[in-house]
């Protein structure tokens, strides 16, 4: 029959026939009956805080120190230091293992050598051997795990179930990071989050089925549905509910809105924000696009040139300068103070040939609009229809 027992120091327990078993405690042994083991341990012990529980099939086990064979200094299969396991099988292949605790049928059913492991749920930890410093909730939580450095937390059910050699990685929520076998330092909460990613890494995935299907490194998604579809694409960021739902093989993208960035799927390279931008190339690659909430665009930078989706206002809170002032203006081209200017009365500004200049207060066809004829002060006045 199997039995509990808890906080004897140097216990030495040998199964006896059905009824009985040898206690054995500063040289001395006793052979006692289960019936009322409690009382015989204590009397055997000379103590009275000791407790042995005879228990059903459920083959409840607690062990917080180490046991030997009577007469022999051989620790006892699976009954090694400090381990508390609950549940049929818990942890019932462990021998050097230490700092465990197994609850639940089939609970680190095979841990030999692991340590600092917590399994709570049937089949929880079930395939561990070696592996450490591991926290399984929930059935099937982290079921195959047999190798790697550990440290991995899955909480839910079914999360991580087909990691084999992942570690640092956290998984909170129905099958979260489910096929994670190799993939390290991963982080997905919520249902489905990161659930197929295999051997990606370094992932960040928050909201339900954010990273959905994701195979890629160093991706990070916030919002439910947040880069759902993304298959091997790396390095891409999208914050809010469905932001990059379509994009499939892309990296390198960064968007930000809800419901953003559609259409795209292959592209990458591209900055996006602003709620509701749907309706983009399949390969948008290198843009910059800025929307209102209502998906309108903006602003947007297609690789090569600026466009805007209203009229553009430059240096609105800037009074017009006597004369023109470099800081005043739009520059244009990696050549300095080469743009253009604005002032009241004649331009003294030192600018690059060129550069025009637009007088406000001129008033004939031969003041209104100058240009920059030598690369410093000098400009020459254009003659105007009015």
């Amino acid at each position: 029959m199997p039995f509990k027992i808890s906080d004897l120091p140097e216990v030495i327990t040998t199964p006896a026939a059905t009824t009985y078993l040898e206690v054995a405690h500063g040289g001395t042994s006793s052979k006692i009956s289960l019936d009322n083991a409690a009382t015989a341990v204590g009397a055997a012990l000379g103590v009275s805080a000791y407790m042995l529980t005879v228990v059903d099939d459920a083959s409840l086990a607690v062990f917080q120190s180490e046991f030997k064979g009577a007469g022999t200094s051989t620790p006892v299969e699976g009954l090694t230091d400090s381990n508390t396991a609950i549940g049929l099988n818990a942890l019932v292949a462990n021998t050097d293992g230490s700092e465990n605790t197994a609850f639940g049928v089939h609970a680190l059913k095979v841990n030999t050598t692991g340590t600092e492991n917590n399994a709570f749920g049937a089949l929880a930890l079930a395939a561990n051997q070696t592996s450490s410093e591991n926290v399984a909730v929930g059935v099937r939580a982290l079921t195959t795990l047999n190798g790697g450095n550990g440290a991995n937390t899955a909480v839910g059910h079914a999360a991580m179930n087909y990691s084999t050699t992942a570690q640092e990685c956290t998984a909170v929520g129905q099958t979260a990071l489910y096929n994670n076998t190799e993939g390290i330092q991963n982080t997905a909460v919520g249902r489905q989050a990161l659930q197929t990613n295999t051997t990606g890494g370094k992932n960040t995935a928050v909201g339900a089925q954010a990273l959905n299907l994701s195979t890629g490194d160093n991706n990070s998604a916030v919002g439910r549905q947040a880069l759902a579809a993304n298959g091997s694409g790396s390095q891409n960021s999208a914050i809010g509910v469905d932001s990059g739902l379509n994009l499939t093989t892309g990296s390198a993208n960064t968007i930000l809105g809800y419901s953003t960035g559609l259409g795209i799927t292959t592209g990458s390279n591209n900055t996006i924000l602003g709620a509701n931008i749907s309706g983009l190339s399949a390969t948008t690659t290198g843009h910059v696009i800025i929307a209102d909430g209502n998906g309108n665009i903006r602003a947007r930078h297609d690789a090569t040139d600026w466009s805007m989706g209203d009229s553009l206002v430059l240096e609105s809170a800037t009074a017009i300068p006597a004369g023109g002032a470099t800081g005043a203006g739009l520059r244009m081209s990696s050549t300095a103070n080469n743009g253009l200017f604005f002032g009241s009365g004649v331009p003294t500004l030192s600018a690059a040939q060129g550069s025009l200049y637009i007088r406000s207060d001129g008033s004939t066809s031969s003041n209104r609009a100058y240009v920059n004829t030598n690369g410093s002060t000098t400009w020459t006045a254009l003659i105007t229809l009015a």
